[in-house]
């Protein structure tokens, strides 16, 4: 709707920014989001700037007041062709989080990863 703030933008991966795992490139994001269906949509660059549809879109239903993890997203890219992994890394994720933020309530947080639903949202 009108006046609604646009969708966050999150980097996936980056050359640009250090990681902030010690093993693999990624990044720990925590976001305040309105209530709704929350869906990854991709926007690729460099090469795989015109892969045309996405085989992929997971989501994630938000509740108001709730704290909800939704995985890790680890993209992987063979022969141009991106694919998406959702990988449960809860107890690491939030021990990380707790580490960048002491005040972080974890007992809060469900746990709710990303989906895959076909491309009409069924």
């Amino acid at each position: 709707p009108a006046g609604d703030p646009p969708p966050p933008q999150l980097e996936v991966s980056s050359s640009e920014a250090e990681s902030d795992f010690a093993d693999h490139p990624g990044h720990l994001y925590a976001l305040a989001l309105p209530p709704g269906r929350w869906v990854v949509e991709p926007i690729p660059v460099g090469l795989l700037l015109d892969w045309g549809e996405p085989p992929w879109r997971p989501d994630v239903t938000v509740a108001a007041g709730e704290v909800v993890y939704a995985g890790e997203a680890y993209v992987l890219s063979a022969c141009w062709l991106p694919r998406l992994e959702i990988h449960d890394q809860m107890a690491r994720d939030l021990a990380l989080l707790r580490a960048k933020n002491p005040a972080f309530d974890a007992s809060r947080v469900e746990k709710r990863l990303l989906r895959f639903r076909n491309l009409d949202g069924a």
